[in-house]
């Protein structure tokens, strides 16, 4: 799967886990190169508060036409001409490779902490409005949400940092573990018996056994961000190694989904090791 826009950046989770969390200078220039690849009017967009709220929110909108027609209404009552901006942008946006999207987002977030505290909320609000108007979240819309959270609600408003709870896999953090690689699995696979044979893999690496997948109902974007809030508060070399326990599971067929890949950007970035933006 593609993560770039030119054909020879390939996604590579395990170069994507080595890399998490070290931003190097060569990856400052990558990072500057992709910025260079996108359209001229996406760049411009990223770096302006306003422009970049209407840059997410195209990145959200909807191929789904009555969909589509929803979001816009909605945007309509956002105001300030988010919606017209939106649709300026739209066709570039739409062009596209799926595993491109996320960095774009992530490009924005400088400017995003641009904006007010009140502008936040409002946008995070309408961000939300935007996920739910079909009545269900994919796990690319879920991969966004968190990480815009994750990235500018601390700048608005800060918290304490989290204490260190799990120092080993032990306790809560054990089900929570298991309920990511179950999530991670079946986003990555049409079948269950295909999403067991990733989960056994990862299951592997984290030096476990008797794990059973969790069933493909269980296994719910609602029961990941649990498990992340949890594992959050984990020592930095066990959330290493659940990072390489999920690496070890996506990559166990040799194809990563974009959904396996937004997930787990967005997985490595809660676990406070983010990728860099053109891994």
């Amino acid at each position: 799967a593609a993560m770039g826009l030119s054909s020879g950046r390939v996604l590579n989770t395990r170069r994507m886990v080595e890399r998490a969390g070290q931003v190097s200078q060569e990856d400052i220039q990558a990072a500057g190169m992709l910025l260079q690849e996108f359209p001229v009017n996406l760049k411009t967009a990223s770096q302006e508060p306003m422009a970049a709220q209407a840059l997410v929110f195209g990145i959200l909108m909807s191929r789904d036409n009555a969909v589509f027609r929803h979001q816009l209404s909605l945007l309509a009552l956002h105001g300030n001409g988010f919606d017209r901006e939106c649709r300026r942008l739209l066709s570039e946006i739409s062009a596209l490779p799926p595993g491109s999207r996320l960095p774009l987002a992530e490009l924005a977030f400088p400017a995003l902490r641009k904006m007010s505290a009140q502008q936040f909320a409002a946008f995070s609000e309408t961000l939300q409005k935007l996920i739910r108007a079909d009545s269900k979240v994919e796990p690319f819309e879920y991969a966004l949400h968190r990480m815009v959270l994750r990235h500018l609600q601390p700048h608005f408003f800060p918290a304490p940092p989290q204490k260190v709870v799990y120092e080993k896999l032990e306790g809560a953090a054990v089900d929570q573990a298991r309920t990511l690689l179950s999530v991670l699995c079946h986003a990555g696979h049409t079948t269950d018996k295909e999403a067991l044979v990733a989960f056994q893999e990862g299951a592997r690496a984290l030096g476990v056994s008797g794990w059973e997948l969790l069933a493909r109902n269980d296994a719910t974007l609602e029961g990941l961000d649990k498990a992340l809030g949890e594992l959050q508060k984990a020592a930095p070399m066990l959330k290493e190694k659940i990072l390489q326990a999920a690496s070890a599971a996506i990559s166990r067929d040799g194809v990563v989904t974009p959904r396996e890949a937004d997930l787990f950007r967005a997985i490595s970035d809660a676990l406070d090791c983010p990728i860099p933006l053109a891994a």
